[in-house]
């Protein structure tokens, strides 16, 4: 939270028995003065209680502002659009589903029961497109933009909410995701066209997100040091990823340099940048292969898959893969049981 106050602790020379208190009071004049505590846990106690005491009485001076969650939902999307924290175009069909429910209420008045009305509707609808139902993970992933504006309204804006409020996630099975098997991965790229090949290739040696992998240009390439970097603009944890690259991964990227040492963009089709690689040239090769569906994130789950049958630690496959938790990599913890043959020895039966 940033109210405008300062909260360091320091000692003003060597030489000082006290910590000192810098911090602006009430009405924003800095205030430095001896907090008489020689430890410095003493003093930072002491600096939070009189910080939290400012903080009380400026919400009783000014009042607590009352939004609709219409207003509130188009100001968290406008921050959110300044820092780029999110994904802006699937925060937008969030906040739409959000609004056509909660648009005329404010922040204060949404209870719980709104929310579990709000659940229960978005559960009797379906994609408009697929004619399938809204699954329990999406309605959640709804519910965590609901939760976060009502702690920005309550922790940052200074806007009135309900204290009674509780926002529970559905409770959802975490579907068993698709790999290739290292027969239909050849067999895929016999059916393949001929652009597509090295594309994904390098999708199943590098794991890279589809996103990153169409908008990868070589600037993000270090060929020598055999790395590759995503910025923190185009990655899902809005950070920086150092990706370390196979010695496969750097022969497809030298192969491809060859064909076009001028351009900027590593992955084309007939000279120009590709906008998209989940194709359904791609999907078709895929079914003529006799794979089936087949999604371009497969091809992430293959790579996760083959290093963990072949005994990378879950640790380095995370950050190979560039995930940001552990928890999404357990998913292949299935595959790789060799970590456990020793172990299994250590009790023998008398």
């Amino acid at each position: 939270m940033d109210f405008g106050i300062n909260m360091p602790l320091y000692k003003p020379n060597k030489n000082a028995k006290h910590w000192y208190l810098d911090y602006k009071d009430q009405k924003g004049k800095r205030v430095r003065r001896s907090s008489n505590c020689k430890l410095k846990k003493d003093a930072q106690a002491l600096l939070d209680k009189i910080t939290t005491q400012i903080f009380r009485e400026k919400l009783e001076n000014q009042g607590l502002e009352k939004l609709l969650f219409s207003e509130a939902a188009l100001k968290y999307l406008r921050e959110s659009e300044l820092n780029m924290l999110r994904d802006i175009k699937n925060l937008k069909t969030k906040l739409k589903n959000l609004s056509e429910f909660f648009l005329d209420k404010y922040i204060h008045e949404i209870e719980s029961r709104d929310v579990q009305e709000y659940c229960l509707l978005r559960k009797s609808q379906t994609f408009s497109r697929k004619n399938k139902t809204i699954s329990n993970k999406t309605i959640n992933n709804e519910l965590s933009v609901l939760k976060t504006i009502n702690r920005r309204c309550k922790e940052k804006w200074c806007v009135q909410t309900n204290p009674k409020l509780v926002i529970e996630s559905l409770n959802y099975e975490i579907k068993d995701f698709k790999w290739l098997k290292p027969y239909e991965f050849k067999a895929l790229l016999k059916e393949l066209p001929e652009h597509l090949i090295p594309a994904v290739k390098f999708a199943v040696a590098t794991g890279l997100r589809h996103k990153n992998q169409v908008n990868l240009t070589w600037d993000q390439i270090n060929l020598n040091k055999k790395l590759l970097f995503v910025p923190g603009s185009q990655s899902k944890s809005k950070k920086v990823i150092k990706i370390s690259l196979s010695d496969d991964a750097i022969e497809i990227l030298k192969q491809l340099k060859e064909l076009h040492p001028e351009k900027e963009r590593v992955f084309l089709y007939k000279g120009d940048p590709v906008k998209e690689l989940n194709t359904e040239a791609f999907k078709k090769a895929a079914k003529r292969a006799g794979i089936g569906n087949l999604r371009w994130h497969d091809l992430r789950h293959t790579f996760a898959s083959w290093h963990a049958m072949a005994g990378t630690p879950l640790l380095k496959i995370q950050r190979l893969g560039g995930w940001s938790r552990i928890d999404m990599v357990m998913r292949y913890a299935h595959l790789d049981s060799s970590d456990l043959q020793l172990e299994a020895n250590n009790i023998k039966l008398p």
